[in-house]
Parts: structure tokens; sequence; C-alpha cells
């Protein structure tokens, strides 16, 4: 049994059975992110030890060196912390590759969807211990292990509902990253591609609404509870200087918003979204005691608030910004800076010296959930110059056996330029490649898709 495999065992709750760590509260919390690092220090660890004679360098510097009679270990830049490791800074850039080659084929995206968990879901309290007298024992923080799977199931849910019922469009991609909100509850950030884009006034007032909504309307009591709990801006500027979302005096999200009785579009902005002077209510905020109407409602859907009664903040994209932010909003951590003289560069204490993480957190990557999830898959082919392409190689053996292994590479681009002097009636670029052909790592070439099928 692995050590994740271990865990994860005896982090599960099993038929109502006693299990003094669900019992912790705080020391919990503090066991749960304990035994995440165990588990990531196991496989940094790995990366540290396994990948220490591994070298990798552009063929050409590689060859000079070695037909140079330059010692091999000290040819090259060590692997320290591939992008296979997900958190580092290479998976993140992969990651955000793949969307852009999402959008370079599909466009822009058509929705930009925010998914908060609610702390107050039944699945959650109904797992919450309680004494003989039926009193909660415990609060949600005490239990990231409940909020984490339960925001899993959600979440799988919400993307079945994208994907399959098509809630907002006829479904074409999209693109999810999971964050955490400072140490506290999980949320995700989703990017949809639809058939039809939602690119006129009148459309997206079908799929999105920015005000309170009626008792006696759709939904009925419950939507108009949901909207009211949890799709209010919090009081900022005058009646709360010191909000989150206060820079220079003045709320990022520019709340409270102006009434409109029309839809309107702004380019590469989000539009401005109809609302109408309406009913007012008491603010939901606990610190509160204004009054506040439409011009505070943040943009949702009302099927998706309806159905998973939670914060499902839902926006018509007019731009490709919201794709970079994305993913550096997963890796921003902390405001820092730092000094370091060293002999050279190493990835995995960097990444361990610049990261955070809270209990959520640590359930989340406990249970082996993704954080970065996107549809259809996407294929890195990579580009170079003639003899710039990167090798790897083991600095075990001569250099003459060396130099022997790495000019037998081909590269993807080499083949596909072989391919096309073979074939000139093919015509096709190397970035389509992939979806006609498929390349065989045992013979460095590209095999027709029909053959593979075949």
């Amino acid at each position: 049994m692995s050590i994740w495999a271990f865990y994860r065992y005896h982090t599960y709750t099993r038929n109502r059975s006693f299990n003094v760590l669900h019992r912790g509260a705080a020391l919990f919390q503090q066991y749960m992110v304990d035994i995440w690092l165990s588990i990531e220090m196991h496989r940094l660890e790995y990366f540290r030890f396994n990948q220490q004679k591994l070298r990798a360098d552009l063929y050409d510097t590689a060859r000079r060196q070695l037909l140079g009679d330059q010692d091999v270990a000290t040819t090259g830049r060590r692997i320290v912390l591939p992008a296979t490791f997900a958190g580092g800074v290479r998976h993140m850039q992969c990651s955000y590759q793949d969307s852009m080659a999402i959008v370079r084929t599909l466009g822009k995206p058509g929705y930009f969807i925010t998914f908060t968990a609610n702390p107050n879901w039944e699945e959650i309290q109904a797992e919450l211990l309680t004494d003989d007298e039926g009193n909660k024992m415990q609060s949600t923080r005490d239990r990231p292990d409940l909020v984490a799977r339960v925001f899993k199931m959600k979440h799988d849910d919400l993307i079945r509902d994208l994907k399959s019922n098509n809630v907002l469009g006829e479904y074409v991609a999209h693109v999810s990253v999971i964050e955490y909100q400072k140490r506290g509850l999980p949320h995700s950030h989703t990017l949809l591609w639809v058939k039809h884009p939602p690119n006129t006034p009148e459309r997206i007032d079908d799929v999105i609404c920015a005000e309170i909504p009626d008792v006696a309307g759709p939904g009925g009591q419950i939507l108009h509870d949901v909207i009211t709990k949890n799709m209010m801006h919090r009081p900022c500027g005058d009646h709360n200087p010191n909000s989150p979302c206060m820079r220079d005096g003045h709320c990022k999200s520019r709340y409270p918003k102006a009434f409109t009785d029309t839809t309107v579009l702004q380019g590469d902005s989000y539009p401005i979204y109809r609302r109408r002077d309406g009913p007012r209510i008491d603010h939901p905020h606990p610190s509160s005691s204004m009054s506040v109407g439409n011009e505070w409602v943040v943009p949702y859907n009302p099927y998706l608030c309806w159905k998973y009664q939670s914060h499902i903040n839902v926006e018509a994209c007019q731009g490709l910004g919201t794709v970079k932010y994305i993913h550096k909003y997963m890796h921003k951590g902390p405001d820092r800076a730092t000094v370091e003289f060293d002999t050279g560069p190493n990835e995995i204490q960097q990444y361990v010296s610049g990261r955070y993480i809270g209990s959520m957190e640590a359930a989340w990557r406990i249970f082996k959930n993704e954080v970065h999830e996107h549809y259809p898959s996407v294929k890195a082919l990579v580009v170079h110059l003639p003899g710039r392409h990167m090798v790897t190689y083991r600095d075990e053996g001569s250099a003459a056996q060396i130099l022997e292994n790495i000019e037998s590479g081909v590269t993807e681009l080499m083949a596909f330029f072989t391919y096309n002097a073979a074939h000139p009636d093919v015509n096709r670029l190397f970035q389509d490649f992939p979806r006609f052909f498929t390349w065989s790592k045992y013979i460095h070439l590209f095999v027709s898709r029909i053959m593979v099928d075949s």
C-alpha cells in the first residue's frame, strides 16, 4: 500500500464507525495539512533523487560539448520539477498553453463560471457529528474531508450539466481550475465554449440575470433565498471601506452597479447586465444593516443557482483575459521577495519556499482530485530551429556513446517534414497533424489514424 492510499484509507468515513481523527477539530485540520505535506515531500524526494543523472540541453550545444571532450556531468541543466507535478511552474505553464490551444482553435470562450462550495449543503451538515441530544458538535471547518468530497461530487455534476444537458447552450469545450479562498472553501473557475455564444443582449438576458428574483416567479422561494443569501456583493465603499474588494478607495468589481433597463455589450469587457430598479431587502452580510437592491446582485444563471444552492457567478465572456486569469490565480501564492546565492537552479526548493496550504486544499489533494481539467484533449507540438531541439540523456558511458544516442533522436517536427517530403499531396499544417495522424514514439513517425483504428 502506498503512503497516499494509507492516509486516504484512514481519512474516509465508514458506516459511522468511531474515528478519532474526525473528532480532532483544529488538530484534524493540522493533521490533514501535515499528511499532505508528507505525501508531497515524498514525491519531491523522488524527483530529487531519481533524476540526478538526467540532463537536458539543446542538441547543438550538447553535441559541441561532447565532441570537445567536456565532462558529461557538467553539461546541460537538471530537470528538477517536471510538468507532471501538479502545482509546479511547468505544470501551470503547460495548463495555460493547453487552454490557449483550445482558444486558438475555437476562439474566445462564451461563459466564465465561478462555483463556490456552500458549507450549508445538506450533504455536509448531515454528516457533522452530534451529541446525544442531536446538537451539532462540529463546524464545517472541522471536516475539510467532507467539504472536499461533497464539492467534488457537485462540481462533477455541474460539468455534466454543461456537457450533457447543455444548460448554457450546445456544449463544445471547457477548461476548469480548482482554487481555494485564502486557505478557505474550494471553488472552481470554468471557461465554457458553446456552439452559439451569448453575443447579443437578448441572448444574454435569456441565460444570465443580475436581479433579485420574485418569490412568485420561476424558482419560487428557494431561488429567492439562494440569491439573497449567496449572490449579493458584500458591503463595500462608504458602507465598509475595509472590505477586501476595495482598491484605492474604490471597489475593484465596481459595486454598486448603475441601474439599466437593457443589457449593453462592452467590447472586450463583461457586458453591463440589465438591472432594473426594484424591491429592496436587508443585506444578508452579518456585519451589515444596509438596505440593498439589484445594484448589488452578482450575475448568475437562475437554474444553476436553484439546483446547486450556492454561489455560482456566470459571466458572458467578451475577451481572452479570463484564460490567463484562471491559471495565474491558481499559482499566485503569497506576496514575497527572496534573494538567494546558489550554485544552480533548485526548482524544488523554489516550490517549497513559495507555497502555502490549508486544510481544504490538503483534503482535496489527498483524495487525488485534479486541480486542472479541460476538454477536448490537447497535444503539445514543439517547434524548433534545425539542431535546436531538446535532447535528454544520462551522464553514464563515454561521450561517443551519448552522442550516438542523441543523434538518433527524431522530433515530431522533423518527422513532419519527412512525411511531407514523402507525401507531397498531404498539404496539412503542423498544428493540424494530430487530428489526422498519431505519433509513434517507437518508430518516431506519424502514423495515419485510419491505420491505427484498423
